[in-house]
């Protein structure tokens, strides 16, 4: 186990020693050339593709077609943490974990993807077709390399992202649309003494934040949130503005077009003389579904975890990832194979050794079964 971990460790440093926040450029692009350079003595041939100069390069890899290709393997080189983190909280063991920025969230999920690879070996995985996708901006929704990360995504049969699990069993299937929206209302000020002088902008407010809460459904796995409020001038005032931010989350693409038109409908209603509503979608992250031919990457993943006692938890996560953008290109996606561990974006993020290294020979597993599949 020490010296198993120990190697986990010289691979897992050089992703996590240094800053690098979607923002941090150069530390963005260290990532991409550690993982070029560690992927590329495996057989891997990558391309940088600049998305802009905001964030580091799109870093794609191909060890076979880079047209068609058996399965692709996603994850992304940003944190979400500000530069200094690293400094402040170095890599560090304290009993069964690994603490770091960006150690679960998710530097562990590159190093499992590589060292099953290793274990399989270079001239085994040349005989799959396999796609590396690595991500410079997920943390911002892959605002700048989403439409280049769908074009490639449509030459894969299917896609297994590496984001880190919260338990050795759980393998993520389905992830929710994220919607933001934003709503101003403006009315009319006046003093609140005379309230038929005015029209209160936040009571007309208010009266849409009750309906907008009639669009959660949970029985169909639709939630909803006001999470901002602002507005008013002071209290002997009807208040001129007011706004919110919302957003909406749900399973599937239909059911968020539903929502949508729903929510447009309470926004464009009346709320009384002198009251106008502007609303307008801020962003928006298409569901991972589970789409057809899933099962069949499901029953490869199950029979692998089997073979190590290990028996596997299909669930819906509860945030968004790059496999949303993927399954939105028509791509069956499996989430959630990396390392275990919890606390993502806080300070105290951190993986358990014992299960992020079993991780590791559930991936090398799952990759043999491929090679025998794809390979008759």
């Amino acid at each position: 186990m020490e010296e198993r971990l120990q190697r986990y460790l010289r691979d897992l440093e050089p992703l996590v020693d240094h800053d690098c926040g979607t923002f941090n450029v150069e530390g963005v692009r260290q990532n991409a050339e550690y993982l070029e350079k560690r992927f590329g003595e495996l057989g891997f041939e990558f391309v940088r593709y600049d998305v802009g100069d905001e964030v580091g390069p799109l870093l794609i890899g191909f060890n076979g077609n880079p047209e068609q290709f058996d399965i692709l393997f996603s994850g992304h080189m940003d944190t979400v943490f500000p530069d200094g983190t690293v400094k402040e909280l170095p890599m560090r063991i304290e009993g069964d974990r690994i603490y770091g920025a960006g150690v679960q969230d998710m530097k562990c999920g590159f190093v499992n993807l590589l060292q099953a690879m290793e274990a399989v070996g270079k001239e085994e995985l040349s005989k799959l077709d396999i796609a590396l996708c690595f991500s410079p901006d997920e943390e911002i929704s892959s605002r700048f390399s989403r439409e280049k990360m769908k074009e490639i995504a449509k030459g894969a049969k299917a896609a297994m992202v590496m984001e880190a699990s919260p338990a050795l069993e759980n393998v993520i299937e389905a992830r929710k649309s994220i919607a933001s929206f934003e709503i101003r209302v403006f009315g009319k000020s006046g003093h609140a003494s005379r309230p038929a002088e005015g029209a209160s902008a936040i009571k007309a407010l208010a009266e849409i934040i009750l309906r907008l809460y009639t669009l959660q459904d949970m029985k169909r796995g639709i939630s909803v949130n006001v999470g901002v409020i602002e507005g008013g001038i002071g209290q002997n005032t009807i208040a001129p503005e007011a706004s919110l931010i919302f957003e909406m989350r749900h399973l599937t693409l239909a059911d968020y077009e539903e929502s949508e038109r729903e929510f447009y409908a309470i926004t464009s209603d009346d709320y009384g003389e002198n009251i106008r509503v502007e609303a307008k979608l801020r962003s928006f992250k298409p569901p991972m579904e589970k789409l057809p031919g899933s099962e069949r990457y499901q029953s490869i993943v199950s029979e692998a975890a089997n073979e190590l006692g290990i028996e596997i938890e299909y669930t819906t996560g509860a945030g968004g990832s790059d496999g949303n953008w993927i399954a939105s290109a028509g791509v069956p996606v499996l989430d959630a194979l990396g390392g275990v561990g919890k606390g993502a974006h806080s300070r105290s993020e951190y993986i358990e050794i014992e299960p992020t290294l079993r991780r590791i020979d559930l991936m090398e597993k799952i990759l043999r079964k491929l090679i025998q599949e794809e390979g008759e």
